[in-house]
């Protein structure tokens, strides 16, 4: 395997959530964007939201906090977390993405073709 992939599929099984969107509009808040996006298709999505998938997804403004803006209509496969009591990426609960978490084009359209990607040997604490 390469280290390429080895690094996504670490990033797929550590992951929170992974799906392709549409932004749909970015608005800035205080130190962050806030992204209303459409789902394509969900690969990867926490049993909390019960199917019923948030419409808002977070990111830091700062590039120097891995902050990530992007365009209204652009689609994409995006993969991001839910945010923790810090509020540093987002409010509390919610999901966010980041500039320093993605995957590689190749891999990404393995994903889309139905790759299945196997966790076993991955854990979130790695």
């Amino acid at each position: 395997m390469s280290d390429d992939q080895d690094r996504d599929i670490r990033i797929y099984c550590t992951a929170d959530w992974i799906a392709e969107v549409k932004i749909i509009q970015v608005l800035p808040i205080d130190m962050l964007y806030e992204h209303e996006i459409n789902y394509t298709k969900v690969y990867k999505m926490p049993s909390q939201f019960n199917e019923t998938f948030p419409t808002t997804i977070y990111s830091h403004q700062q590039s120097s906090a891995c902050g990530l803006k992007i365009p209204e209509n652009t689609e994409d496969l995006l993969v991001g977390f839910i945010n923790d009591n810090t509020g540093f990426s987002g409010p509390p609960g919610t999901m966010s993405i980041d500039a320093c978490t993605y995957f590689y084009q190749e891999f990404k359209q393995k994903l889309k073709n139905g790759l299945f990607v196997n966790c076993t040997n991955y854990d979130k604490e790695q």
